[in-house]
């Protein structure tokens, strides 16, 4: 059984590794990482994951912007990871097209659960 594919979308290269071996190593799951929007748009095409993972605060491009670019052409489970969760940076990333939003720090089981419920697995 093929496993989805993950992109993971964040300026820290730390919180990328981790997420890369909880997600992938742990789980089972293909990840692709992007340390910044444009770089994340570019994997998005070739990839297509089945899922995205973004931070919200990062250089270039917010991950505001990149869930709007996203929502342009595709569908796609976005959620939404960040340490900037006020009430009014939730709702607009929403209403860029999240599926979800949980800050950091987060719980890992609380991560991996809500990934499989945005794959609905």
């Amino acid at each position: 059984m093929s496993h989805a594919q993950i992109l993971v979308v964040d300026d820290n290269p730390d919180l990328r590794n981790l997420l890369q071996g909880l997600l992938g190593k742990v789980n089972g799951f293909r990840v692709f990482t992007a340390e910044d929007g444009p770089t994340a748009l570019r994997l998005f095409q070739e990839v297509r994951p089945d899922l995205v993972i973004l931070d919200v605060t990062m250089p270039e491009m917010s991950g505001i912007e990149v869930a709007r670019h996203i929502r342009q052409t595709s569908s796609v489970p976005i959620l939404f990871l960040s340490a900037v969760g006020t009430p009014g940076i939730v709702a607009e990333g929403l209403n860029a097209g999240a599926e979800g939003f949980l800050t950091k720090p987060f719980s890992p089981r609380a991560l991996v659960s809500k990934v499989y419920e945005l794959l609905r697995w």
